[in-house]
């Protein structure tokens, strides 16, 4: 009996330094960041994490489209739609309408943000925006930040989701460019957008806009 209680001790020290272990563990981890939204409306933004939310209200608006005035590819001619401020799929057709977005900025502007208004009302339905640089320095244009409605809850009604161009690591280092801003004095851009409809989805996409800190007196030599 003692022998049987001291082996029952044991295992019971090793469940408990086990889990003190784990906890240590998960506390020095870097914390994930996580999504905050506000409101409850239709239109309430959803921020990629606290610190795009706080940065928002700081900044100003640098370009803004709606989605019908999107270039639509030639390939996509036959299954793209519009209505108001909306592009969408035709409802009579399947596959993939492909759109781009020329953005024109005119200044330099350090952390952007970029916002989409969107609609993905489920499995059937996909919407997926990326920004692309391009300029004559590089050999291929650059993506520089992806969205992809099926990594977030699919609603029928229209969803806004704001993101950091230029994500950050945990210890706050920039992942790919040490300016940390589209540089509008020497490079272009481009939105590209993919709308996916299954039979019975609604992907749409209403509006794109880009903001940030404009930089009046910057140049690529900066």
């Amino acid at each position: 009996m003692n022998t049987n209680r001291i082996l029952e001790a044991r295992r019971t020290v090793h469940v408990l330094a086990t889990s003190l272990a784990t906890i240590l563990a998960l506390l020095a981890a870097p914390a994930l960041a996580e999504e905050v939204c506000f409101g409850g409306g239709p239109l309430s933004p959803c921020f990629e994490d606290r610190a795009a939310a706080e940065e928002f209200g700081r900044m100003s608006l640098l370009w803004q489209r709606s989605g019908s005035t999107g270039l639509v590819d030639e390939g996509s001619l036959s299954r793209f739609a519009m209505k108001g401020r909306d592009a969408y799929v035709r409802s009579n057709r399947t596959g993939t309408v492909l759109l781009r977005y020329p953005v024109d900025c005119r200044t330099d502007a350090q952390e952007p943000l970029l916002r989409v208004a969107y609609t993905d009302n489920g499995q059937a339905a996909r919407v997926q925006i990326r920004l692309v640089e391009d300029s004559f320095d590089q050999f291929e244009p650059r993506t520089l930040v992806e969205f992809d409605s099926d990594l977030r809850p699919s609603s029928s009604r229209t969803q806004v989701y704001v993101m950091n161009v230029f994500p950050q690591t945990p210890e706050g280092i920039d992942t790919i460019d040490a300016a940390n801003r589209l540089v509008c004095s020497y490079a272009s851009y481009h939105i590209e957008v993919r709308l996916s409809r299954a039979a019975g989805g609604d992907p749409r996409l209403s509006m794109l806009s880009l903001s940030g800190t404009p930089l009046v007196e910057s140049s690529y030599f900066d």
